[in-house]
């Protein structure tokens, strides 16, 4: 389990198999509990450093692309970060809220997203040629796959007049988007 504190938002709770996109820029905790003291400051670059500035020297890479305390411990956690949201990914990011969690059962019933994790788990272990590469696609179609999934619940607000499940709604969209 894991324990997500966004700045100036409320905490969320996840298990095993849930999934949370958080809208940067505003920093945010993990921890495994409500409370637990911050043990390491992750910056840009992936550099570490304890809560004082000192280096965090016992956070470091393992196999693969695991990196952390533990690298080879039991919890594993897939954090992917965006440094450049780009016209789309802005767009896209203005929509969402500042966290959206998805629960279990939710993440399971997307076929989509079941395959994408295990080809991600395969790639995280892996060393391969261009590996950072298929590592940011495989997020993209994850991180589309979320926002899917969200946007039909019924609890998502909807812009007046805009039903994207009216087929010519479908049709404008999709010229738009070719276009």
């Amino acid at each position: 389990r894991a324990h997500l504190e966004p700045a100036g938002g409320a905490p969320v709770e996840l298990g095993p198999g849930e999934l949370a996109l958080v809208r940067g820029p505003a920093p945010y905790r993990v921890l495994d509990a409500a409370g637990s003291p911050i043990d390491v400051v992750i910056l840009p670059g992936q550099r570490c450093v304890r809560p004082d500035g000192a280096p965090a020297t016992d956070w470091h890479g393992g196999p693969g692309n695991a990196w952390g305390n533990d690298p080879a411990g039991e919890t594993t956690m897939l954090i992917g970060t965006y440094h450049d949201d780009g016209e789309v990914g802005r767009r896209l990011l203005e929509a969402i809220p500042p966290v959206l969690a998805m629960r279990a059962d939710e993440c399971a019933a997307d076929p989509l997203r079941g395959t994408l994790l295990p080809l991600l788990a395969a790639e995280l272990a892996a060393e391969q040629p261009a590996g950072r590469v298929v590592l940011d696609r495989l997020l993209d179609v994850l991180g589309i796959a979320t926002v899917r999934t969200w946007a039909a619940r019924t609890d998502v607000p909807r812009l007046p007049g805009v039903n994207a499940a009216d087929p010519a709604i479908r049709a404008i969209l999709r010229r738009l988007h070719a276009e």
